[in-house]
């Protein structure tokens, strides 16, 4: 896709790797509801985003006590985002990253919900959020996992040279979120996902990209290999679609044994989440592509 969209247009096309690397972010909650991952907000539309970061910026901070942050997470945890709405609207701050971090969370959450991905405005919102909060505490692991995140996602939103140009920037704030906490395995995940999704472009769409953009990156197999097989160890068997992404890689690297291995693992496994439903056809579709190369 990324080689048809460059040859129609030089500015306007996509990477899509980066466009699956985002996607996957909303179903990294699912890690069967063990870590706190991304949350929905019920934002109703770019005034009352705008209006937020307005709020973030009133003199006195209005922050929730810890068990208001609880209920706040109880609520998105519940899928009861009417209610998330009324309850995280009361709040505001622009020096507590706990908050900050969350709040560049829902917004970006919403976005996605309402499919407005390319309303540079909304996300542009969400994105100066996760600014505020690493700005607000540049040690806190979920404000550089958000920044990396929405990074990505605002430079989307401005066209393919910027996404290019945002890649190192992506990679740093993700790869900062693991050193300040080894066992976020969704910056795990989301780390083997950019590794993995720019060594699976073509050398031609890679010099293509090269030429006319912006270097990209050089990434290898076992770099992704590595950060996938991390987010395993920190959540055992938390996310099929990880142990798919661990199938896909021995896939790339010929290894049909561990290939095989994960992909019966997937399969094994129940149907908790919708995201599981997806993972399920994919691996049927890789294990009857090996069946037909062994």
């Amino acid at each position: 896709m990324l080689r048809r969209s460059l040859i129609r247009n030089k500015r306007v096309c996509r990477l899509t790797p980066l466009c699956r690397t985002v996607a996957a972010v909303p179903t990294l909650h699912h890690y069967k509801q063990r870590y706190s991952h991304p949350l929905r907000l019920g934002f109703l539309g770019c005034t009352a985003a705008a209006a937020l970061v307005a709020a973030s910026s009133s003199e006195e901070d209005v922050l929730p006590t810890e068990e208001e942050y609880k209920y706040l997470d109880q609520l998105y945890k519940e899928n009861k985002f009417t209610e998330l709405h009324q309850a995280i609207a009361r709040f505001s701050t622009q020096t507590n990253a706990e908050l900050l971090w969350r709040q560049a969370r829902a917004e970006w959450e919403l976005i996605k919900f309402e499919e407005k991905k390319k309303d540079e405005a909304r996300v542009r919102v969400a994105h100066e959020l996760a600014n505020l909060a690493i700005a607000a505490d540049d040690g806190n692991f979920n404000a550089h996992r958000w920044k990396g995140i929405l990074s990505n996602a605002h430079a989307e939103t401005l066209g393919i040279k910027a996404q290019i140009n945002n890649l190192n920037t992506m990679r740093h704030h993700l790869e900062r979120a693991v050193e300040l906490n080894p066992d976020d395995a969704t910056a795990l995940t989301l780390l083997g996902i950019w590794y993995q999704e720019l060594q699976e472009l073509s050398w031609y769409t890679r010099k293509l990209a090269s030429t006319f953009l912006g270097e990209v990156p050089e990434t290898s197999y076992e770099q992704a290999l590595y950060y996938f097989l991390e987010a395993e160890r920190v959540a055992p068997r938390g996310w099929n679609r990880n142990l798919y992404l661990i199938a896909k890689v021995y896939f790339g690297m010929d290894d049909m044994k561990n290939t095989r291995k994960y992909l019966e693992l997937v399969l094994s496994l129940p149907i908790v989440i919708e995201d599981d439903k997806e993972v399920e056809l994919l691996a049927e579709a890789l294990y009857k592509k090996m069946g037909i190369l062994l």
